[in-house]
């Protein structure tokens, strides 16, 4: 019986991994309606941002400290965003890691950037954006998606902006029905 243990460890340990690999996978695939979500709120970055955002480069990975937490939920709340349970619950399953965007997903004129590049070199600045995972409710006609914005110019000029969009599906449209600032830093 002792030595048929490890062996039973062993086999059991081979069973689970893959299966726990599998899930953990799933959840950093980014599907097919958030890239429509991706499309409508990139097309209306000026709801969410106080000054126009000339950028169009996307940084390839997705954020992954953005998580709602009881304060921030107040805060959607307070501005009148307060997203359902269970938007919330798969906001903060899928975010809590990063996942890559693929490629030629986003519409034109956004493109994928790996790096810090030059996007305005006359100017001297580099600037860049960054998106959530996109939340859903159960039915999946809401959901939500945080967008960052981060510029630096020459050398200690740094400013990142954020916020949430809300967005409701009108037939096979998304749509931004609400949005509330995150953040704004700089120096």
């Amino acid at each position: 019986m002792k030595r048929y243990l490890p062996w039973t460890i062993l086999t059991a340990l081979l069973i689970l991994l893959p299966i726990q690999a599998a899930r953990a996978a799933a959840v950093t695939e980014i599907d097919n309606e958030e890239y429509v979500v991706y499309s409508a709120a990139l097309g209306n970055l000026d709801t969410v941002f106080v000054s126009p955002v000339r950028c169009r480069s996307v940084f390839h990975e997705t954020l992954s400290q953005h998580k709602l937490n009881a304060e921030s939920i107040a805060e959607l709340a307070r501005q009148g965003s307060a997203p359902d349970l269970t938007l919330i619950e798969d906001f903060n399953r899928k975010n809590g890691r990063s996942a890559l965007i693929a490629a030629g997903r986003l519409p034109a004129p956004f493109t994928l950037d790996e790096s810090w590049t030059a996007t305005f070199p006359s100017e001297g600045s580099v600037e860049r954006l960054e998106l959530s995972r996109v939340g859903f409710d159960s039915p999946r006609k809401r959901a939500l998606v945080v967008i960052s914005h981060t510029f630096r110019g020459g050398e200690r000029a740094f400013h990142s902006s954020g916020g949430y969009m809300l967005l409701e599906k009108h037939g096979e449209n998304w749509r931004v029905i609400r949005t509330a600032a995150g953040w704004a830093s700089h120096y």
